[in-house]
């Protein structure tokens, strides 16, 4: 199975049918849901198949059974607990190995299961949904609570599509935190009610109380008698393990490797080849101009397996950004992803599994930005922002600063800052949305729990200091395939190729000024809003940024606001605060935009300014902690603003047209007085259109670091 959706309602009966075809690009292979009266309301669920493992078997549970189970994922393990639950020889399916667990061990059958997943349980017996998800978060489970019930569901979309609440508002916090880091490290979505099941958690839902319980598990029993890797000698043979699997669980002819050209992926194919894995396709996303297009096409060639190159053209960007939005709206929008996976299914039709290396950054600690936070940590202390000050603004970073006293507690905070869940979801996510799309499932062999929980904390510090994050990968490398010389080691790898920041001038003009004809967005649609507002102010004001080009970021600021109905986008509307480089910043107004501003650190001032601004009453809660952890992680991309941060957050806020306010768009429709443009050269102005004004009080935050200061 690879969607699922449920329901509970005390008042009323749901049909599912159009929810679940909805998912059909999830499970094109069979589909079904069921109906339920329960003492205290009514009950639905669905789910689609894409079938990779026991293709003959139907997945539709017995309609007269008290207890059902649906999965999105694979459990690895499920013949080994078939034994164990002593269910006989006879082959089942994983729904009922699991079914049986959980009659077995309760709510903490998690414990013995081994997979990537999402379950959901409906138990009539104890009138409860009983929801969960592996440890990892690979697969992912949305849910929404509601005052007459509770509902759940592999996507956001199909929560909006059961039309249980009206869209009224967007989770205002999120698209500043998604916005600025391109992830977020909390479980809320674009939408204030839905939110993402964390990993490793177990979830119950009682219909008869309406309430809401949640409890980690860990994975000891599945992992236990397993050694700490501390060698890699014993990572070589988990990762083997796990490769040969996720291979073996499945019926498919032919599987996928998404070979990147770097060690990570390198490694897999190396490995799967060693295995004596034959049916591996390898496909490398980008141009054969990369500097990582001839390394992966020379590690296909070791490995004996067939290789393919595939290249997204920025016409295709803007041909399928509707689709884009459609299947992850609210987030930065994964062009390459979607298009790579849809070129794959076009490619081989049959093809059902990918594998792919990510995870192996975020359990060897290999992102660079480790490093370089790390060493940036142990220079806060010595020139803290706003050092020497009472305030309650400066206690918070006093507060971050003496939680890493020595390098050990560095790294852990570093972890807790960067963790692995929030950067794996930023990954995993769109991975699994995007493959889904095209009836495709990604699986992640560097995260297996063999893997993931056996390497100790005190291992990866000792790398992240030394600057060996990748050594065994590398070791194991130099050890299986000795025909790659230094270089590949040694080299910058480029990675996914994001088109976004290649788009030309001449193609934003394109893609801007004739939306309407190159994004056909159905009026009748449930989330046409959600994709509107992503096209129209978050990813089209992205790549005006990328352009630089003056004229284009004043007509895009002017439809911004025209769309909106506020004033949120502005540029140049007073005089520049006082500080001491004006010469320097009007000269960067005159190019377009400061050369030395990074979105990220942008957008973070932004989020400052917003809490500094809404809650500079609230002492206490002036700006949240988490968001002053996420500053020192992301604080050495611009070095300079400890010494002057109170000017450069004026500075920052004056010249970003980031989003930082949508009241416009609780309608969800644009300024009745908007035109439509005469011509891609040219917008007019409507001078018709009211403007909600939203300002900031430049003088009293200028007057509270001024203090600080003194």
């Amino acid at each position: 199975m690879c969607g699922i959706v449920g329901i509970f309602n005390a008042e009323k009966n749901h049909s599912l049918q159009n929810v679940v075809d909805g998912l059909k690009h999830r499970g094109p292979d069979e589909q079904f849901h069921i109906q339920k009266t329960t003492k205290y309301g009514y009950a639905a669920f669905g789910t689609t198949r894409l079938a990779i493992v026991n293709r003959q078997m139907t997945i539709k549970p017995n309609v007269n059974s008290k207890k059902m189970v649906i999965l999105n994922g694979e459990i690895w393990n499920y013949k080994a607990l078939q034994n164990k639950l002593e269910l006989g020889e006879k082959a089942v399916s994983e729904q009922t190995v699991i079914l049986a667990a959980y009659n077995k061990w309760g709510t903490a059958f998690t414990q013995y299961i081994d997979g990537m997943y999402a379950i959901a349980i409906i138990d009539l017996d104890n009138n409860q949904f009983v929801l969960a998800r592996d440890p990892m978060g690979i697969k992912p489970l949305f849910y929404m609570k509601f005052k007459e019930g509770f509902a759940f569901a592999s996507d956001i979309k199909s929560l909006v599509q059961m039309k249980i609440k009206p869209i009224k508002t967007l989770n205002h916090a999120y698209f500043l935190n998604n916005f600025a880091f391109k992830f977020s490290d909390s479980h809320d979505t674009i939408l204030p009610s839905i939110h993402e099941l964390p990993a490793s958690t177990v979830m119950t839902y009682a219909f008869e109380s309406m309430e809401i319980k949640m409890m980690g598990f860990d994975v000891k029993k599945i992992i236990e008698g397993l050694s700490t890797i501390k060698e890699s000698k014993t990572f070589e043979k988990r990762l083997s393990q796990s490769i040969l699997k996720q291979c073996m669980h499945s019926d498919a002819t032919t599987i996928g490797l998404l070979l990147s050209g770097g060690v990570d992926s390198s490694l897999i194919a190396i490995l799967a080849r060693k295995l004596k894995i034959k049916n591996i396709v390898c496909f490398f996303v980008g141009s054969k101009e990369s500097p990582d297009y001839k390394w992966a096409k020379k590690v296909a060639k070791i490995a004996h397996y067939q290789f393919h190159q595939i290249h997204i053209e920025t016409d295709e960007v803007i041909e399928n950004i509707s689709d884009i939005c459609y299947h992850r709206p609210g987030s930065h929008p994964g062009s390459h992803i979607y298009l790579a996976f849809k070129k794959i299914h076009e490619l081989f039709p049959e093809m059902k599994v990918v594998l792919c290396g990510e995870g192996a950054d975020e359990i060897l600690g290999g992102y660079p930005i480790f490093r370089k936070s790390f060493e940036y940590i142990n220079r806060i202390k010595e020139k803290l922002i706003l050092s020497g000050s009472n305030t309650t603004l400066a206690q918070k970073f006093w507060s971050l600063a003496k939680d890493i006293n020595t390098s050990q507690q560095a790294i852990s905070v570093l972890f807790s800052l960067m963790g692995k869940e929030a950067l794996l979801q930023s990954h995993l996510t769109p991975f699994d949305h995007f493959s889904m799309a095209h009836g495709i499932e990604v699986r992640v062999p560097y995260l297996d729990i063999s893997l993931a929980h056996k390497i100790p904390k005190k291992e990866i510090l000792s790398h992240v200091i030394n600057n060996t994050q990748k050594c065994w990968i590398k070791d194991l490398l130099m050890k299986n395939a000795p025909s790659l010389d230094e270089t590949f080691y040694t080299r910058k790898k480029t990675g996914f190729p994001n088109v976004i920041t290649n788009i030309e001038n001449k193609m934003i003009k394109k893609l801007y000024f004739n939306y309407e004809q190159k994004i056909n967005l159905d009026e009748n649609w449930m989330l046409n809003p959600l994709s509107k507002i992503w096209v129209e102010n978050c990813y089209m004001l992205y790549c005006t940024h990328k352009a630089k080009k003056i004229d284009l970021l004043k007509e895009h600021m002017q439809r911004t606001n025209q769309l909106t109905n506020t004033n949120i986008c502005k540029f140049n509307p007073i005089d520049p605060p006082p500080y001491s480089d004006k010469d320097q910043v009007h000269n960067s107004i005159k190019s377009g935009f400061p050369l030395s501003a990074n979105l990220r650190t942008k957008s973070f001032f932004l989020i400052l300014n917003k809490f500094v601004n809404t809650n500079k009453e609230k002492n206490n809660e002036i700006i949240p902690h988490h968001l002053f952890k996420r500053f020192v992680v992301y604080a050495h991309r611009q070095k300079n603003i400890l010494d002057s941060f109170g000017k450069d957050l004026l500075r920052y806020e004056y010249y970003t047209t980031c989003i930082t306010n949508f009241p416009g768009f609780q309608t969800h429709k644009p300024a009745n007085g908007l035109k439509k443009p005469k011509s891609p050269d040219r917008f007019e102005i409507n001078p018709h259109v009211k403007v909600k004004k939203f300002n900031y009080d430049f003088a009293a935050i200028q007057e509270q670091f001024d203090q600080e200061k003194k």
